[in-house]
């Protein structure tokens, strides 16, 4: 049998305790979702083609378990398996059969050209209800005649180690950083990881497979453009100057596309927001973003092509894998980086406080948006560098500032979502692909945008709580406080 078995590019399935597996059935393809402790089955779904996201696979309940796991990610062939099997039947001396044993032969192939890449035999025992004693003898006289040895590991984990890969999300923000080492060579470090962050997220951002690709691209990047301008002294200023600009141009160039993908992905909520009989006069919007996006698409994967953008990508890593010089006029370059970073995320936290509690019931939105931009600032600093620190603690700061930014992100997103509504209003009038009554529940999304958004700004106050308060303020203090003094002192 030949399986081919499927999962997100970031393992979804197999990080929910699962493994999606298909097989040919005559002409058809049989999907079949199992656990990984083989306690639960799901399915056969029988299907004319592979399913490329999980609406492609008929409403069962297989597709319900996968639904919310894997989202709106596309399901792609991780690696294929040739299996041959032989079934054998261990028999009592009434010839009636206790255990079964197979007998499998396993290739792993390549997806696409189906070359063999590893091979593996094995022996599968397995046990009959009522003679768990004979299944306990057979692995027992096969382990000591034969000198076979248990198998560890999970199957998917096993096989990908065969092949010199692991189950884990390629985006995952992972680096090892030590609290001694010079501030520039852990920038490096860091920038570099968010560097090869793009690069494994550069391919399904160019032919949008799904809208993670692009998402998770422009978070390395963000990541990238935050790190690299807020921790001061480290780096020349010709280079920040120079590598700023580009980032700051990879940053428009994807941000259209990534702003319609939103809009679409959250069409289905604004249609079940509307009364039943308003929902089919919405449609037009969604075949107006659909074209839009194609075209934006287009531009960005033209962009993400570009001489400009190959030599940006060659330079930078360049630049990020070049030697530290032994001795630099920089103010912080030489310094631990646990220092710089710590007195950097002190400043900022500090400025998110003062920005938080000049904000009232009649401050002017831009005030918001700003902190907005601080807490993103301030998060991104404590995620890229917890490594530094003990991560009880982090995690603890990083949840409370979790709870202000989601509150000021829905009361910036919602009102971004009511003026430009309003501007798809105008350009599906100008491009004569609107009728009076889209327009009207059009406004009637406006509308409800606009009341969620005051909601948002009503419960600002008791959101800036879990950032301003004893709590945390001590915590703060205490997890980032002067390394450098703390070790003289010491």
């Amino acid at each position: 049998v030949r399986c081919t078995y499927l999962d997100t590019f970031d393992w979804r399935v197999y990080a929910d305790g699962a493994v999606l597996e298909m097989t040919p059935r005559n002409t058809k393809l049989s999907v079949t979702w199992t656990a990984l402790n083989g306690n639960k089955r799901l399915g056969p779904v029988v299907l004319d083609q592979q399913p490329r996201f999980v609406e492609d696979i008929s409403l069962s309940p297989l597709r319900r378990c996968l639904s919310p796991v894997v989202e709106m990610r596309a399901l792609l062939p991780q690696f294929e398996v040739l299996r041959e099997v032989q079934t054998l039947a261990l028999l009592n001396q009434e010839r009636k059969t206790v255990v079964r044993l197979q007998l499998v032969s396993e290739k792993v192939l390549e997806s696409f050209s189906g070359k063999p890449l590893h091979a593996l035999n094995y022996l599968k025992v397995m046990p009959l209800r009522g003679y768990g004693k004979s299944c306990d003898r057979a692995v027992q006289a096969l382990s000591s005649v034969f000198q076979l040895a248990a198998i560890e590991g999970d199957f998917i984990r096993r096989t990908l180690a065969r092949m010199d890969r692991l189950p884990v999300d390629p985006s995952r923000l992972r680096v090892d950083l030590s609290p001694e080492i010079r501030s520039d060579t852990a920038m490096k470090r860091v920038l570099l990881h968010l560097l090869n962050t793009v690069d494994v997220n550069e391919a399904g951002t160019r032919t949008n497979v799904d809208t993670e690709f692009l998402h998770d691209f422009r978070v390395a990047v963000r990541r990238t453009r935050s790190v690299f301008t807020q921790v001061k002294g480290v780096f020349p200023a010709d280079v920040l100057e120079r590598f700023t600009t580009e980032l700051k141009w990879l940053g428009g160039i994807t941000g259209p596309t990534r702003d319609l993908d939103v809009y679409l992905l959250t069409f289905d909520e604004y249609k079940n927001s509307l009364p039943e009989f308003q929902r089919e006069h919405l449609e037009p919007l969604r075949h107006f973003l659909r074209v839009h996006q194609k075209m934006e698409q287009e531009k960005m994967a033209t962009s993400l092509g570009s001489s400009r953008y190959r030599a940006f990508k060659r330079e930078w890593r360049e630049f990020l894998e070049s030697p530290d010089p032994e001795k630099t006029t920089l103010r912080n370059a030489g310094r631990p980086v646990i220092d710089v970073v710590s007195r950097r995320i002190q400043r900022v936290y500090k400025r998110a406080v003062k920005e938080g509690r000049a904000i009232g019931p009649d401050t002017p939105a831009d005030a918001l948006h700003n902190l907005r931009k601080t807490c993103k600032k301030l998060r991104y600093l404590m995620e890229i560098f917890q490594a530094l620190y003990l991560p009880v603690g982090v995690k603890h700061l990083i949840k409370a500032l979790k709870v202000l930014q989601e509150n000021l992100g829905d009361f910036q997103d919602l009102e971004v979502q009511a003026l430009t509504l309003r501007k798809f209003g105008q350009q599906m009038m100008d491009e004569d692909h609107v009728g009076v009554d889209t327009l009207f529940v059009m406004g009637t999304l406006i509308v409800g945008l606009e009341k969620r958004q005051q909601k948002a700004r009503q419960a600002f106050s008791v959101c800036f709580e879990e950032l301003d308060c004893a709590e945390i303020r001590a915590l703060f203090r205490e997890i980032f406080a002067d390394q450098s003094t703390q070790r003289v002192a010491g």
